[in-house]
């Protein structure tokens, strides 16, 4: 395996993939625990991370990007990832990854987790290889977020070892790698012979769709509003769906905020596929309303469905992918079959399916995002928002804070004495949430 050029990639497919899913994908194991969590499970941990890019010295860069391209025999596996941080001493250079965790520092001091660790030497391979380093230092930092604590983990590893470990990652992931791109070229066929599902255009659809894909081929923004009756879903749809085949989509994203919506796009793609397309489609259901346990905290001490899930859930991926269309029954029939979490499960779907459908606040909601999808800013997705006037009032919902005027008042009485001067600003927000 080596780097591929620019030339050598234009003739082959592409699959792309980020260090944490190809981490992930060779090294998990064991139960669900979501006493470790990143920048894409919440708010908190995102702001966590912030903070301590902040607090680091001036030769301290955060966010660095990476990507490295593996050329195999019918295709390139272009790799790429966001490092938290590097300390850069010019010759010495020290890679840092940050973990927010609610395990005990001690517990987490004394064992080694095999997921982070990877990570970070996959991260330094990475940027070893493209600043041409014979060895480097990779630092986990973990903060614990009851106790506001953090401790830093260093080691160092030398470039050759760097490479061993990195190409046994990748050739664990091959397997799976290769499905997915027989995949994609079954798919891309389908799409290229695929034509619009009915006789006849309705009134205004043909023009629609040709702006859509004209939209979708120069990367712009186009707001529609067209009367009822007009077929807007299949107008959308059909044109994005015919982007991937061109290469201008890896992924569609279709968000509504209402059942009918989520129904009207499962409908338009099973159509397209009665008449010869094969895509995959996921609608991705609130975790409330797919929780077998809902009573149990999601880790393996707990639910069954928990216990086991990344020994099961590899194997989950390769029977699933058989199928098309992951709709809320299907996946919680699959899930069953294998004892795995099924909202879990349905997060796992989505790196890999090719339409993902569900509510608005999958993209644009700061606390629950998928995080996942926007590591690397260089990924083509199509985002279709339908009614998309409903934003206004959700974003409301998503971007205002709340103040609950009862816990504020507590908290306001209890500074009086130790900070007198928040306790009489504080005295201010109090007046003006009573007028």
């Amino acid at each position: 395996m080596e780097a591929s050029d620019n030339k050598d990639q234009a003739q082959k497919r592409i699959l792309c993939t980020s260090v944490r899913e190809l981490v992930e994908y060779a090294l998990r194991s064991g139960d669900l625990n979501l006493t470790f969590f990143g920048a894409d499970r919440t708010a908190q941990a995102i702001r966590v991370h912030q903070s301590i890019q902040a607090s680091r010295p001036r030769e301290y860069r955060a966010e660095v990007f990476v990507r490295h391209a593996v050329e195999l025999d019918n295709y390139c596996l272009n790799i790429s990832g966001r490092i938290d941080g590097i300390y850069d001493y010019g010759e010495h250079v020290v890679i840092d990854e940050i973990k927010t965790t609610r395990k005990t520092l001690r517990s987490v001091q004394d064992g080694e987790n095999k997921i982070h660790w990877g990570q970070a030497k996959c991260y330094a391979y990475l940027y070893a290889l493209q600043h041409d380093l014979s060895q480097i230092e990779v630092q986990l930092t973990y903060y614990q977020v009851e106790d506001d604590e953090k401790v830093e983990v260093r080691r160092v590893f030398s470039i050759d070892d760097l490479d061993d470990f990195f190409k046994s990652i990748v050739n664990a992931y091959l397997s799976w790698a290769r499905r997915v791109m027989e995949w994609k070229r079954i798919r891309d066929e389908s799409i290229t012979n695929m034509e619009f599902p009915y006789e006849q255009y309705r009134a205004g659809q043909q023009r629609m769709m040709d702006m859509v894909s004209e939209t979708i081929d120069d990367a712009l923004p186009l707001l529609i509003q067209a009367p009822t009756g007009i077929g807007k879903t299949m107008a959308v749809i059909f044109p994005a769906v015919q982007a991937m085949a061109r290469g201008h989509a890896e992924k569609v994203f279709y968000l509504t905020a209402r059942t009918t919506g989520r129904s009207a796009a499962e409908q338009c793609l099973e159509t397209l596929m009665q008449n010869g397309l094969r895509c995959k489609y996921l609608s991705i259901t609130a975790k409330e309303k797919v929780c077998f346990n809902p009573e149990k905290a999601c880790d393996g001490e707990d639910c069954m469905y928990a216990r086991g899930f990344y020994d099961h859930i590899n194997e989950a991926l390769f029977d699933a992918f058989d199928r098309d269309g992951f709709t809320r029954d299907s996946i919680l029939s699959i899930s069953r079959q294998h004892r795995i979490c099924p909202f879990e499960f349905s997060l796992e779907l989505s790196l890999w399916v090719d339409v993902i459908i569900g509510d608005y606040n999958y993209f644009f909601d700061p606390r629950v995002y998928l995080r996942r999808f926007f590591e690397d800013h260089d990924r083509d997705y199509v985002v279709l928002v339908d009614e998309a006037h409903n934003l206004v009032e959700r974003s409301r919902d998503m971007y205002s804070a709340t103040i609950m005027r009862t816990p504020f008042v507590a908290l306001r009485r209890h500074l009086r004495t130790k900070l007198p001067d928040l306790y009489r600003v504080m005295g201010k927000v109090n007046a003006s949430m009573g007028k």
